[in-house]
């Protein structure tokens, strides 16, 4: 890797529109990197994902940076998990992990070292990895001014292409602690979460065995050099809002640190309460969209409907389609909600009025209704589930129905519906909602093995049924 490619003009960001400006911990290092250093880089990291997935070495807790695998799929894993647990009346604890410029402090001997010694890259590669870290240098511009430049001794750019793959693979004997001790995490990118199942017959054990866990990781957060912020760490716990009575909320340490047990918490963009309700997500989707239409709306009248029509998709749609299967079997009044918001996005970019009806106008758009996004979204994570085309973590929460005798429905491809005691709680885990949808689909879509013509073929389906 050149010398003169590995030179980075930092732009201070500011991580949030609240934070102080005159503090610079309120700001992130992104990275302007030269056109064609992050075109060596697009070459490089295909080939380096291809070789971890051939191989099977890739973290198996990791979900960035893999085919099939998003923030959606691993939201997917920890709610069924939480719901499941509400469902048989036990509580539970989620512990968001937080590193301080986790991409900035990696060690590139410590990140070559394990390269070769835990992923067997050597030789020419290895020597390609290590060009491509070392010699880096970088400084800052703001309003025209530029520092002079200094050394990048450790870490990774931030806004490089191989640089939060280098990270997730820095970290990942993180998951052998996890798995001796026989803790649930998920990971994604730097974000890290655990969670575990209180029962009321050993919840006190299992908070020693996240406590002793938490100790483990901060000691190798401090051998690997990272470092986890024990202030920022926050924790939930969730309990059914139905229970008449539950135990208070535990006290969880790191080291000394008492972790913040919250009532919501941000989670790979979805906001999750203590009840597991998500109103507070829906509340959330809806403020943001709402602002979004005003501003598209003061503009409508200089815009054609194609640009307008685009505008909503993107600054709209794409938020009410995030991780919206986690919306399956939510009661109507939430999803009512953001029907509303999805109403008057079709009325702006139909110019519509309040008095015309909506079914209509929404056919003129072929737009699918909310509830039917959220089932076509759940639908397509199966199909792709049960072809190989998602994570592990959510095939393994489905069953091909195998009946006992030779029967006609052996051949339909159908899934085992586990048996659930709530509908608030457990018809909504992946493992119940996922299969009764899938169970509910006609013979030809459930047989079909062509991830597009499945797509194609499911949108028609819940197109006529909407608006049959």
């Amino acid at each position: 890797m050149p010398d003169a490619l590995k030179v980075s003009q930092l732009a201070p960001v500011l991580k949030k529109i609240s934070m102080d400006p005159e503090d610079m911990s309120s700001f992130r290092p992104i990275s302007n990197l030269q056109f064609i250093s992050k075109t060596i880089e697009r070459v490089a990291s295909p080939q380096l994902i291809d070789y971890l997935m051939e191989n099977k070495i890739y973290p198996n807790l990791q979900s960035a940076f893999r085919k099939g695998y998003s923030t959606e799929t691993a939201l997917l894993r920890v709610q069924n998990d939480l719901l499941e647990a509400l469902d048989s009346g036990h509580q539970a604890l989620l512990v968001m992990l937080d590193f301080s410029a986790a991409f900035d402090t990696i060690d590139h001997q410590i990140l070559l070292g394990r390269l070769k010694s835990r992923f067997g890259i050597c030789g020419t590669a290895l020597s390609w990895f290590r060009s491509y870290l070392t010699s880096r240098t970088q400084y800052v511009k703001v309003n025209g001014k530029t520092s002079a430049s200094t050394p990048l001794l450790q870490g990774v750019p931030q806004g490089s292409v191989l640089g939060p793959l280098l990270f997730s693979l820095y970290v990942s004997p993180l998951e052998d602690i996890f798995t001796a001790h026989d803790i649930d995490a998920m990971i994604y990118a730097d974000d890290t979460q655990l969670y575990i199942i209180l029962k009321k017959h050993d919840s006190d054990t299992a908070i020693q065995r996240l406590e002793h866990c938490l100790h483990d990781i901060q000691a190798w957060c401090l051998q690997n050099k990272l470092v986890l912020n024990d202030g920022k760490t926050e924790a939930i716990y969730i309990h059914s809002a139905y229970a008449k009575s539950y135990p208070a909320p535990p006290s969880v340490y790191i080291g000394d640190s008492l972790i913040k047990i919250k009532t919501e918490v941000r989670d790979l963009g979805a906001i999750v309460d203590e009840n597991l309700s998500l109103k507070s997500h829906v509340n959330s989707i809806c403020k943001t969209a709402y602002i979004a239409l005003r501003n598209i709306g003061s503009i409508r009248k200089y815009l054609d409907q194609s640009t307008a029509e685009r505008l909503v998709h993107a600054f709209v749609t794409s938020r009410l389609d995030y991780c919206n299967s986690l919306l399956y079997e939510l009661p109507q009044r939430e999803i009512e909600k953001l029907q509303h918001v999805q109403n008057t996005a079709a009325r702006i970019v139909s110019r519509s009025n309040k008095r015309e009806h909506i079914t209509p106008i929404w056919k003129e758009l072929h737009w699918l209704p909310i509830q039917s996004r959220i089932q076509f979204k759940l639908g397509l994570i199966v199909f792709k589930a049960l072809n190989n085309l998602a994570p592990s973590y959510l095939q393994n929460l489905l069953k091909i129905h195998q009946p006992s005798r030779c029967l006609r429905s052996a051949s339909k491809n159908l899934l085992q519906e586990p048996r659930t005691i709530t509908k608030t709680y457990g018809d909504r885990t992946f493992r119940k909602a996922g299969s009764a949808f899938w169970n509910s689909l006609p013979d030809e879509l459930r047989l079909e093995t062509s991830v597009d013509i499945f797509k194609n073929k499911l949108k028609t389906l819940l197109f006529n049924q909407a608006y049959s």
